[in-house]
């Protein structure tokens, strides 16, 4: 079931009575001001109290050893690499700018974990440090929901952990 954030633009694009390119859809995903929380709460359909490997959650987390970490996103946006009984590895794509994070999603999964820019983005999971329930986003949504500005960095600007994700690239 397609992501409720998204049925407003869904059905913006309806009203303009023609086909509108994806990219008209990203740059309105790209636009709008809700908060992860909200977004979460907002999609029960899509919501899963656990992960499965090899799709993109959007969740809250508190990191285990906050203090000693430079920054940290609380609201991952993840793909889900391997599971265990503790937690999860997930590549976070909020650690990368918007532009690129459309470029990598627009693109065959198995294309992703073989490039070279997700190794800066995997991270470690706990599921006791979990906040939220799992938000599965639709493999067809991916490039509009990576659109969404809804990194929630702690200790850092996000432009800060950008430029230091691209300069581990």
């Amino acid at each position: 079931m397609r992501t409720t954030i998204l049925n407003d633009i869904y059905e913006r694009a309806r009203r303009l009575d023609r086909d509108v390119p994806r990219q008209w859809f990203i740059q309105q995903a790209s636009n709008l001001t809700k908060a992860p929380r909200e977004i979460i709460r907002e999609n029960p359909q899509n919501l899963q109290t656990s992960v499965d490997i090899g799709r993109l959650y959007l969740y809250l987390y508190d990191p285990k050893n906050k203090r000693k970490l430079p920054y940290y996103d609380v609201a991952p946006l993840s793909l889900i690499l391997e599971k265990g009984t503790e937690g999860f590895i997930g590549v976070n794509f909020h650690y990368l700018p918007p532009q690129l994070r459309l470029a990598l999603l627009g693109s065959d999964p198995r294309t992703i974990l073989r490039s070279k820019e997700v190794k800066p983005l995997m991270r470690n999971y706990l599921y006791s440090n979990v906040k939220s329930r799992f938000l599965n986003i639709l493999q067809e949504e991916w490039d509009m929901v990576s659109a969404l500005p809804v990194e929630r960095f702690q200790k850092q600007s996000k432009s800060y952990v950008w430029n230091e994700t691209l300069g581990e690239i």
